[in-house]
């Protein structure tokens, strides 16, 4: 029987010492949260705050047609806190200045034709070999490779063939015929039929397709070619 009512007492006792470790803890924290906040509501009372302004940072380049705007990065105003007691800054967030590419190269936007080819026209490379070399110093071929090119700036773009002296390799175009739908486009072939063109002053651009057959469909005399960059 004693030993029964022992048990039950240090059962007692062991609930107790926990009731108490757990409130202790809670009290000192309460005590340190007040001091902290008492300690920042004195400070706040003597603060100033100026706003710094973020400037505009135009990148020009002539990879970019004229009239050419994008934006790279937005701007962001800084801040700064004083003690007005002192007058010592004591917090400082510098402004994020914000980013404009703008083009300087040459015109880009034209009016003329485009035309389909594929890689069995007459006088093609008997393995749809492009005139071009990528950006990764590789020939592609539109009956290996396919028909698109995966640009690291402007993802997958259909392959062109135009007047390379004038839409040097790599240049991208934005292609709008007459009724149809827009397409993004990279000159990576070039042909004869386009520097002809070009020396009438005329614009001429070839598509690439799979078959003849294909490339007979696209033929539009009233196209609106918009350059977004100029050659790689």
């Amino acid at each position: 029987m004693n030993l029964y009512i022992l048990d039950h007492v240090f059962r007692a006792v062991k609930m107790l010492m926990v009731t108490l470790l757990s409130i202790i803890p809670n009290y000192s924290l309460k005590m340190v949260n007040y001091e902290v906040s008492h300690q920042l509501t004195q400070t706040n009372t003597n603060i100033e705050e100026q706003v710094v302004n973020y400037e505009i940072e135009n990148i020009y380049s002539n990879k970019r047609p004229s009239g050419y705007k994008r934006l790279l990065r937005a701007g962001e105003n800084g801040v700064i806190y004083y003690d007005m007691n002192t007058s010592e800054e004591m917090f400082r967030k510098d402004p994020i200045n914000e980013r404009y590419e703008i083009g300087s190269g040459k015109k880009g936007d034209y009016s003329g034709k485009i035309t389909g080819y594929s890689p069995y026209c007459l006088g093609c490379s008997k393995t749809g070999t492009v005139a071009c070399y990528t950006r990764e110093k590789q020939r592609h071929s539109l009956i290996n490779d396919g028909l698109y090119y995966n640009d690291e700036e402007y993802g997958n773009l259909r392959i062109i063939a135009a007047a390379t002296a004038n839409f040097p390799c790599g240049t991208v175009i934005t292609i709008t015929p007459k009724g149809r739908k827009s397409f993004d486009a990279i000159v990576l072939d070039r042909g004869g039929a386009m520097n002809t063109a070009w020396s009438q002053e005329r614009v001429l651009i070839d598509v690439s397709f799979d078959t003849d057959k294909d490339a007979r469909t696209v033929t539009n005399s009233n196209t609106k070619f918009a350059v977004q960059r100029w050659g790689w």
